[in-house]
């Protein structure tokens, strides 16, 4: 049952990055389009009117592809089970993919002090963990405020430090429930990580040795 959940897994993955693919395709064909408008409305005197418009398409635009981006390169840490993974760019990604659900909760995330790394270790796994680890700390602030995301090297994998800079509630219960999961346990032993829970929250992962 395991080897079909893993073949289902590297399916999925392989349509969304397909599918990625050709949307980011779609995105840049609109916003050729939407630019070649522009260039026709400045010459017939309607770029006030429409200037406004504009300006949010291409935001969109933009918007779009970065989601896409993002999706894309989730979808391909799926390739194989253990890969090496660039943390960096796999935060950034996080916190793209993030929006739309910590929106929901009124509250957002930024990233400072993220060190260029690049670790081996069960790709889909890590990234799950860590937007776990992120859902779960936005339940549990009481405050508007964002919460700041910072990654240093470590000696043997690297340690990803979530600080919220709003008031947390009480001993953090959502995130305590989540670390006693017995699934997640399981999983956060698979990418040989620890957490370290204070005002901030610490997720240590040690590099995959094959």
């Amino acid at each position: 049952m395991e080897d079909w959940k893993v073949r289902e897994s590297a399916f999925i993955g392989k349509l969304t990055a397909g599918a990625t693919h050709e949307l980011r395709n779609v995105l840049a064909i609109i916003g050729e389009s939407a630019g070649l408008v522009e260039d026709i409305l400045q010459f017939k005197g309607a770029y006030e009117k429409f200037s406004s418009k504009f300006v949010l398409i291409k935001e969109q635009i933009s918007r779009g592809q970065a989601i896409l981006s993002a999706l894309n390169r989730y979808a391909h840490s799926t390739d194989f089970p253990i890969q090496s993974l660039d943390v960096r760019q796999s935060l950034q990604d996080m916190a793209v993919l993030s929006q739309r659900f910590l929106r929901q909760r009124n509250r957002e995330c930024f990233l400072t002090q993220v060190d260029p790394i690049i670790i081996k270790t069960y790709a889909v796994k890590w990234n799950m963990v860590h937007f776990a680890v992120l859902m779960s700390l936005a339940d549990d602030i009481d405050a508007t405020e964002p919460i700041e995301i910072r990654c240093f090297g470590e000696d043997s994998g690297v340690a990803v430090i979530f600080c919220p800079n709003g008031s947390p509630r009480s001993e953090y219960p959502t995130l305590r429930a989540l670390l006693e999961d017995a699934s997640f346990r399981k999983t956060m032993a698979l990418i040989e990580a620890e957490a370290d829970i204070g005002k901030d929250v610490a997720i240590r992962t040690r590099e995959i040795k094959e």
